[in-house]
């Protein structure tokens, strides 16, 4: 709103013009016709000089004055006029402030242009910023103007003048009967002039509605809206009027919370503007210090880039090539020294790269401007950005000329003692307190990274402590010049911005006035036991394929957020992901791909989560995410709904291979009655199965419903479980007929469960629950197995058919169906060309290439291959052809409808026609009626099976009506 400009909304219509030597009679007749509450009168010049809106007619009426007068003699002089360039919100200021319900617009030159009233202002302000939880009661005019039916216009207007009141509530007795506005009284005065006398009841505007006071002001905004109208009355409880809210109340209301929302957005950003200013100071400090430590550093300290070039360096290193920084900057070592040696330079640059990793070598160099010369120590340690590529090399140069003429001296009799030292990565040292002189063993130099030959004070040493662990160090310091030992603590050191782990001890010498003097002990680097120490731990608490926190760690976290919620009252809420259709990833793509995908999935859920929250891998495709410090429900559902987005976006993996996947989210607050981490997972695992069942890549709360509903999930998954090894599935059969004889020809196997108190089990019921649970697999070998058994026991009775046995999506993704089927055939002996296999159509064309080829296999042993329910999925021409398909099973919704409707009929023989084509054998489902029969008789249709014939029946009942 306050974007737009009054020229972009305000339209000039000339009719809505008058000049002063027109009368009211003609005003009153252009508001009327025009249906508008005002008409601006203008000179020759067209400059507005006045005004006359309908409460001028009000005034009027209520003196009784002349239509025929001129407007010159009872328009309002009093004009408020605004430039057209002037915002949409700051009009509204001017035109509340000023009490005005009239704007009138021109343009530069003073001209008039048109005209905004207070009902353009409501049509262009929107409801979104208006207070949600604001009543009618708050904003509602408290005393509006009561007036008795039995009044006159006149005497009506009379009252509404003296109030100022642009409407009035018409009452009999103590009851409101609707609404007179100054509109409806100055288009009478218009229309019948001389009749004044008449009763003000005969104006009452149509469409009068009632409410009360406590309703929200936006629900009171809509109905205004709705109903079309200016104003609604407020009554109470005996339908007594005790307010009225108008359209202006709600445009003040929607101007105040809009006005509170801009202050509220101008407060935000100025803390951010300031947060940003108050970084950018921290990053200068920081640079500056950066550069004053290296400056400061005695060593010759460079930065190059891949290609060789300096990109800065130290003081020191300025005296090696005679040169100031910026003249070293932007050029190679080809630019100041030999190719010979620049190609030596160049060589360890890339050796480092190539290893990433420091590399040292030792270099003899002549400081160009004559100062120095000798044997320097270098170091080249590779760099790497935020992304971490590597972009250049840092190199340290350090001279040790002196060192190794020291080294050649005492090379004798140090390397015993330096081969125990460096064996067990302990050193001795002695630090004189007086002259703060700190000196070390061999071991003890290389452990802070000091050279041998250096001098360095006890508070430079101290520098190199990690700064979270100086603090406690100077305490025990404190506390080794009381008792005179510094006991064996465990301290952290930074070298080269690596960290060591280091355990000291040491014994303190007083002087004969008592004052401690020296300092000598021992220390030793148990770097690699503390990482190994860390690392175990890291192990134990984080998952090693993401690097997100584990199972045990979430737990952990989570029972501590419970525990803290009860005693803070903080807002919490546990968010479980389970990616959509992963399992399709590894079986299409291989595990390795859907690892791949995992670890960009979990970097996505990290960049996307705050500080204080917590995300974490719990296994397989199945993340967590932990939100802290929650203002209301809607922020979860808010970051549940970015984080379904921001996964379902397009994967790039190896090979340019891009894929998309969708994810599922159930989603449990924390409450005071949760116990553990345990059953907070759970109820949020009671979400997420909600929010799959109805649809997937969405998100469902939890609520004690679901609760009962997995519960019961989870004990049928226990039921079916002890059903496989109490045998308590069985066996039905339902013939399948040859529609010519009317012979049975072969049988359907259909499990059921006959459950020990619930009785038969419909396999609506539990093959859902079993192939979500996996047990679908056993359930299919063992139903192969029983009906292989069975149907071989009747081709030795004399009954020559075949049996029909279902194949589950799960047996087709894991590949091991040919084995399945081997060993169902090996162990009963039957026959492998009286065995047919059916598919979905859909079980088909998810797995359409891996299935081709064992579908080969098995038809190649003479199994035949039949396609269930056909015409309820893909039932396309193209991907037929591909498949070994002997027969093609007509699902039953189109059977029912023969033969009653035509197109049930007509899609029946197409695909009958097609069958023919094809050279498939066709079998209709659901055949429960002899018109049925007949029709598909005439279509040559070649069997059917359903209830016309028999429904599924256990196997002794089978028997009988094979025997019939």
């Amino acid at each position: 709103m306050n974007e737009l400009r009054l020229n972009n909304i305000i339209q000039f219509n000339r009719n809505g013009v008058l000049l002063s030597n027109n009368t009211i009679e003609q005003a009153l007749s252009i508001m009327s016709e025009a249906a508008i509450s005002s008409v601006v009168i203008v000179d020759q010049a067209n400059y507005p000089i006045g005004i006359f809106t309908e409460h001028d007619a009000i005034n009027i009426i209520a003196k009784n004055i002349s239509i025929l007068t001129p407007l010159f003699d009872v328009m309002s002089i009093e004009l408020f006029t605004v430039p057209d360039t002037i915002y949409l919100h700051d009009a509204y200021i001017l035109l509340s402030n000023a009490g005005y319900r009239h704007l009138i617009v021109t343009n530069e030159k003073k001209e008039y242009l048109g005209i905004v009233s207070e009902g353009d202002f409501l049509r262009l302000m929107s409801l979104e910023h208006l207070d949600k939880l604001e009543i009618v009661e708050e904003v509602m005019d408290t005393t509006p103007l009561l007036i008795e039916s039995s009044l006159s216009i006149q005497e009506a207007a009379k009252l509404m003048s003296e109030r100022h009141s642009d409407y009035a509530i018409v009452t009999k007795g103590f009851s409101p009967i609707g609404v007179i506005n100054e509109r409806s009284i100055s288009q009478h005065f218009m229309n019948k002039p001389e009749n004044h006398e008449i009763l003000i009841d005969q104006l009452i505007l149509e469409g009068v509605h009632f409410i009360s006071k406590s309703i929200l002001l936006q629900e009171a905004a809509q109905l205004l809206t709705k109903h079309g109208v200016h104003q609604l009355i407020v009554v109470d409880e005996q339908e007594h009027v005790i307010g009225l809210l108008k359209r202006v109340d709600v445009l003040k209301a929607i101007h105040g919370s809009f006005f509170e929302f801009l202050i509220t957005t101008i407060e935000k950003k100025s803390e951010a503007l300031e947060k940003l200013i108050a970084q950018q100071q921290l990053l200068t400090e920081k640079t500056n210090l950066l550069n004053t430590v290296i400056n400061a550093i005695p060593d010759l300290v460079w930065v190059k880039n891949i290609e060789g070039k300096y990109l800065t360096c130290n003081h020191m290193f300025e005296h090696f090539y005679g040169t100031s920084c910026s003249g070293i900057t932007g050029k190679s070592d080809y630019d100041f020294v030999q190719a010979e040696l620049a190609d030596f330079f160049r060589k360890n640059d890339q050796h480092a790269i190539e290893e990433k990793k420091p590399v040292q070598n030792e270099e003899y160099l002549i400081f160009k401007d004559g100062s120095y010369e000798g044997t320097f120590e270098t170091v080249k340690t590779p760099v790497k950005d935020t992304e971490g590529k590597i972009f250049g090399v840092l190199g340290v140069a350090r001279d040790i000329s002196e060192r190794k003429l020291r080294e050649r001296e005492l090379q004798e009799k140090d390397d015993e003692l330096r081969f125990a030292e460096e064996l067990a990565h302990v050193g001795s040292w002695i630090w004189d307190i007086k002259n703060n002189i700190f000196k070390g063993s061999d071991e003890t130099h290389r452990i802070f990274g000091i050279k041998e030959s250096e001098t360095i004070t006890f508070d430079q040493l101290l520098s190199l402590v990690h700064p979270d662990d100086r603090e406690i160090v100077q305490i025990h310091l404190m506390n080794a010049s009381q008792t005179g030992i510094y006991d064996n603590a465990v301290r952290r050191i930074v070298i080269d911005d690596k960290i060591k782990w280091i355990a000291i001890s040491a014994n303190f010498s007083q002087d004969e006035s008592g004052n401690y003097v020296k300092a000598q002990g021992m220390l030793q680097d148990i770097t690699i036991q503390k990482n190994y120490e860390l690392e175990l731990e890291r192990l134990a608490n984080f998952d090693s394929l993401t690097g997100l926190a584990n199972r045990t760690y979430l737990l952990a976290h989570i029972n501590k957020l419970i525990h803290r919620n009860k005693r803070n009252k903080s807002n919490a809420a546990v968010l479980l992901f389970d990616l959509d259709h992963f399992r399709d990833i590894n079986d299409s793509f291989g595990h390795n791909m859907g690892d791949e995908l995992l670890i960009q999935v979990a970097k996505r859920m990290t960049e996307r989560m705050r500080q204080e929250d917590l995300v974490a891998h719990l296994s397989g495709d199945e993340f967590v995410l932990v939100l802290e410090e929650l203002h209301n429900k809607e922020d979860v559902a808010k970051v549940a709904l970015e984080m379904i987005d921001m996964i379902s976006e397009v994967y790039v993996l190896s090979d340019n291979l891009e894929v998309r996947i969708g994810v599922s989210v159930g989603i449990v607050l924390v409450s005071e009655d949760m116990i553990n981490a345990n059953e907070l997972l759970q109820f949020a695992d009671a979400a997420l199965y909600k929010a799959k069942k109805e649809g997937r890549n969405c998100y469902r709360f939890y609520s004690n419903k679901l609760t009962v509903f997995v519960q019961e999930r989870i004990r049928y998954q226990n039921e079916i479980f002890h059903a496989l090894q109490n045998n308590e599935f069985e066996m039905y059969y339902q013939p399948q007929v040859h529609i010519e004889t009317n012979r049975i020809i072969g049988a359907e196997a259909l499990i059921r469960w006959n459950h020990p108190t619930k009785g038969v089990v419909s396999p609506t019921v539990f093959i859902p629950i079993a192939e979500e649970s996996g047990l679908i697999a056993r359930i299919g070998e063992w139903t192969l197995q029983e009906s292989c058994k069975q149907a071989k026991k009747w081709l030795e009775a004399g009954h020559d058919f075949h049996i029909s046995v279902n194949v589950s999506m799960h047996q087709l993704r894991h590949h091991n169906l040919i084995e399945v089927v081997n060993d169902a055939l090996d162990q009963s002996g039957f026959s492998p060309d009286k065995l047919i296999l059916e598919l979905t159509e859909s079980a088909m064309m998810k797995h359409e290439d891996e299935l081709i080829t064992m579908l080969h296999l098995l038809r190649a042993k003479g199994i035949g291959i039949a396609i269930d329910d056909f015409g309820t999925g893909y039932s396309s021409y193209s991907y037929l052809k591909r498949f070994p398909i002997d027969i093609l099973k007509i699902d039953k919704s189109f059977i029912d409808d023969i033969p009653y409707k035509k197109d049930a009929m007509a899609i029946v023989k197409a695909i009958i026609s097609m069958s023919e084509i094809l050279g498939y054998q066709i079998l209709a489902e659901g055949v429960e009626y002899i018109e049925q029969a007949d029709f598909l008789k005439q279509e040559r249709c070649h069997y059917y099976q359903g209830y016309l014939k028999s429904c599924p029946i256990p196997a002794a009942e089978f028997e009988r009506l094979l025997d019939r």
